[in-house]
């Protein structure tokens, strides 16, 4: 199903594809984000090595076209145009907000079950913060892309959004999107997780939280978010 999903009253228009198994009533569904888009999850050939884990496994995959896909050319003229981040959100905060919209409008179909979500390379860290705004998903696989939490220039460079670190990043983040079941992976030791290990130990849910170091497999980010540990 080819979708354009968008907010009443606000404008924003969200361009998803939805794949479904064989067996689609009642299936699980997961939200696929990708820095390229509906390109990065589904190819001119078919659907990619992700989907296809998913699909495999019972669940429904919605690919999401978030805010200016890589290698999209940007319509904005903002030559000239002084403090605009001050009127208008940053790509980052358009690309968490168009997570937000697809997952909520997954989680309203009354014909699929369970909602799940992977973020791949960036688009990990828009999910991250859009579950933190909008806590809807059962089960989350990130890639945090070896993004340093600790690093100004990562935020600059490929999370700028204006006083987020003020608002306390990916802590306040952790405490908003824990209990929920996360296999956060690709930290390359540069994404501090010793408070997000703190904030599910404070809510008794270590068992539900999974760190790896190195980028998990596309099958083994599918077995976690279908419900099943990834055995690392």
């Amino acid at each position: 199903e080819e979708l354009v999903l968008g907010r009443k009253g606000r404008g924003d228009r969200v361009a998803c594809l939805l794949l479904l198994p064989e067996s689609a009533k009642g299936a699980r569904v997961t939200v696929v984000a990708h820095p390229k888009g509906i390109a990065g999850v589904v190819t001119d050939s078919g659907p990619g090595p992700l989907a296809r884990h998913l699909l495999a496994g019972g669940s429904a995959v919605l690919a999401v076209d978030c805010f200016l896909p890589e290698g999209a050319a940007d319509p904005r003229d903002l030559s000239g145009i002084g403090f605009f981040t001050t009127y208008n959100l940053t790509n980052t905060a358009n690309r968490v907000q168009d997570l937000v919209t697809a997952m909520a409008y997954v989680g309203g179909r009354k014909d699929l079950g369970a909602l799940g979500v992977i973020g791949l390379q960036d688009a990990g860290l828009w999910a991250f913060l859009a579950h933190a705004v909008n806590p809807v998903a059962g089960r989350l696989a990130l890639d945090v892309s070896r993004f340093g939490t600790a690093i100004d220039r990562d935020y600059l460079g490929r999370l700028y959004v204006p006083l987020l670190r003020r608002v306390g990043d990916f802590r306040t983040a952790a405490a908003l999107v824990a209990p929920t079941p996360l296999l956060v992976h690709n930290t390359g030791g540069r994404f501090v997780t010793t408070w997000l290990r703190s904030t599910y130990a404070l809510v008794k849910a270590t068992p539900s939280l999974q760190v790896q170091r190195e980028a998990a497999t596309e099958a083994e980010q599918a077995k976690w978010v279908l419900g099943s540990p990834t055995g690392k």
